[in-house]
């Protein structure tokens, strides 16, 4: 029987452990390099009017955060640390502030998380946008009258009761002939006849509402009424006759 050297078990045990360990080592990083996106956190900060967003990432891919119920709504992006996979975007002012924010890597993977202490003007506040479109109101018909000798009169248009249910109307569009100016109440010179004007709102986030129309008649001046010309008829000199106390004049 061969005298075995009592070191061979402690160094194949070593050797054994370092191998265990290089396998754990990779197996580890594997894992983190194959996690994906994640949003660790999104706090809005109402004293800074600001979003601030966190999360991880596959290393070197970029990461772009969109508000998740309004994703033309792009709020910012980043690159993943080439190491650790971490990044960050940090928003100022966005209009309007998200409820829900979502963020997705260069390869299509993404992730959702509601905005932590959101602000109360915060939207869309539910999916497929829960959006109400803004309505359009180009105010009441209105019937005018031409005085004597003019031959157009100046007009005011009413947009003010436009509104928009969950923000607030940002641009006025009026068309017609003449075409006016796109501001709430624009003024337009008409003339005798009847007038459209239709209006079309758009609100704080884009959207648009449906057309609205207005109706504005002209009616031409009245004609002058003279005053009436009394003519009593010529005056007369008559005579009587022998024996007459009166007689008979006819007035004309």
């Amino acid at each position: 029987m061969r005298d075995v050297p009592r070191t061979a078990p402690a160094r194949r045990f070593a050797g054994l452990g370092v191998l265990l360990l290089g396998a754990i080592s990779l197996l580890g990083a594997s894992h983190a390099w194959s996690e994906g996106i994640s949003i660790s956190r999104a706090q809005w900060s109402d004293s800074r009017n600001r979003l601030y967003v966190f999360g991880s990432a596959t290393p070197d891919s970029n990461v772009a955060v969109v508000n998740a119920y309004n994703d033309s709504q792009v709020l910012g992006s980043d690159d993943a640390s080439s190491r650790s996979g971490s990044w960050f975007v940090r928003v100022s002012q966005p209009s309007p502030p998200p409820c829900r924010i979502r963020a997705t890597q260069s390869d299509g993977q993404f992730a959702e998380l509601e905005v932590r202490a959101a602000s109360a003007d915060c939207s869309p506040k539910a999916p497929g946008g829960g959006k109400e479109s803004p309505i359009a109101d180009a105010g009441p018909d209105q019937t005018l009258t031409l005085a004597q000798g003019q031959s157009s009169i100046q007009v005011t248009l009413d947009g003010s009761g436009s509104s928009d249910a969950d923000g607030s109307v940002a641009a006025y569009n009026w068309s017609g002939s003449p075409n006016p100016a796109d501001v709430q109440n624009p003024t337009v010179i008409l003339g005798q006849g009847t007038h459209s004007f239709s209006l079309v709102v758009t609100d704080n986030e884009g959207a648009s509402s449906g057309q609205d129309t207005v109706r504005i008649t002209v009616n031409p001046a009245p004609v002058p009424n003279d005053p009436p010309v009394a003519d009593a008829g010529p005056d007369q000199t008559l005579t009587l006759a022998q024996g007459q106390s009166s007689i008979q004049a006819t007035l004309d």
